[in-house]
């Protein structure tokens, strides 16, 4: 609030001085025209080019002089709003830790900053207490009625405070609110979501949220990357929400490919099986972040094994590229010609994955990689075999 005020205080300030500037040039140009053309005196024109300067020299001060007390008084309201602020955590967390500590019948604005950046930082029955405080002082009704305001301004701050607060009650509004016609309302009602079903407890009512959520992330016209974010946000409760996007087959790919990227960011191990699916998938993008998302959830089969063979043999490189940094994840016996066959691919990038997958596989892909590099017969295998090589052997030498 502060900013925003003194930002329209220092606009203001430049329009008056710069028009004032722009009248006395005009004024200064006519004296000049009119003294050329024998209309005015010397000692008048004299007179007015004075009071030009003057006023040049007093608007340059005015705006200098603002500008300092400006940054002088900022600087100011900031430290005390920090030290308010500060001295309210201290009281919410005392209370946190001995519920008999007394707090306040209404909570200032830093009080009620303090305890959103409080409940945004702790989880579990300390988190819930907080929340409900935060409800009992009406912090979350007043979101909530500046989320719904027209100004984006408003509105933003608004989503942001609900984001940290993580009220159940507020699922609504942010469900509401993904109808929007700003994307970035959309965005951040999104992570509004994910973040509060993460805080929930497990039981009947988070698991119809739940479906909501799934249902919003499959239809709502959301980036890959938003989804993958509300997904992460998700934390411990996001393996139903990933499931069931990565089940249904109305899922549109971009979604199902965020899901299998989160699956493997969140290591959501139980759903090996099923990432495993998209290995063979119709959709080369759909197969690729399965490929890399296999190693990560340590999925093993010797139907998976082959599948990953074949999609190292693609003719679309990214796909290749994937699918040689999955072989890791296939016994090293049956890795090794894959990988031997991939240090001659026509892609760069290919050949830097096999060299790297061989280096992973411990000391036998160390040994393949050095027979690489004196026996392949192809000239950028053994180099690339050799620069490998040369990245590992002195970290091997400066180990104790």
């Amino acid at each position: 609030m502060w900013r925003r005020w003194g930002d329209y205080l220092y606009a203001l300030t430049v329009l008056v001085v710069f028009g004032a500037e722009a009248v006395a040039l005009v004024a200064l140009s006519i004296a000049f025209f009119a003294r050329l053309l024998g209309l005015m005196p010397y000692t008048r024109l004299l007179t007015i080019l004075t009071w030009v300067v003057v006023l040049t020299c007093v608007s340059l001060a005015v705006v200098m002089q603002h500008v300092l007390v400006y940054y002088a008084a900022s600087a100011w309201h900031e430290r005390s709003r920090k030290e308010k602020a500060a001295a309210w955590t201290d009281l919410l967390v005392r209370w946190v830790f001995d519920r008999t500590t007394v707090l306040p019948a209404k909570l200032p604005r830093e009080g009620g900053e303090a305890l959103l950046d409080l409940r945004e930082t702790i989880k579990g029955e300390d988190g819930l207490a907080l929340g409900e405080l935060i409800e009992r002082f009406g912090i979350g009704a007043r979101l909530v009625k500046r989320a719904r305001s027209r100004g984006l301004g408003t509105k933003l701050h608004a989503i942001e405070g609900l984001a940290k607060a993580r009220l159940p009650s507020a699922l609504d509004t942010a469900f509401g609110l993904l109808a929007d016609p700003s994307p970035v309302v959309r965005y951040m009602a999104t992570r509004v979501i994910a973040r509060t079903l993460a805080s929930l407890l497990p039981g009947p009512e988070r698991d119809r949220d739940m479906e909501r959520f799934v249902e919003v992330l499959r239809t709502t016209d959301l980036p890959s990357g938003v989804v993958e974010e509300a997904l992460l946000l998700l934390d411990d409760a996001a393996d139903p929400v990933v499931r069931a996007l990565l089940t249904e087959a109305e899922t549109r790919p971009k979604v199902a490919r965020a899901a299998l990227d989160a699956a493997g960011r969140l290591d959501l191990e139980d759903l090996a099986e099923l990432v495993a699916r998209f290995v063979e998938h119709e959709d080369p993008e759909l197969r690729a972040a399965a490929l890399q998302c296999v190693p990560k959830l340590h999925a093993t089969s010797p139907r998976l094994a082959a599948a990953i063979t074949r999609a190292s043999e693609e003719p679309i490189e990214y796909v290749r590229v994937q699918a040689t940094r999955a072989l890791t994840s296939v016994d090293p016996r049956r890795a090794m010609p894959p990988l031997w066959d991939r240090l001659h691919d026509a892609s760069w990038w290919v050949r830097r994955a096999a060299a790297e997958s061989l280096r992973a596989l411990g000391p036998l892909g160390v040994a393949e990689l050095h027979r690489a590099e004196e026996y392949h017969p192809d000239r950028y295998a053994r180099q690339m075999a050799h620069h490998v090589l040369s990245e590992i052997e002195p970290a091997l030498a400066e180990a104790p």
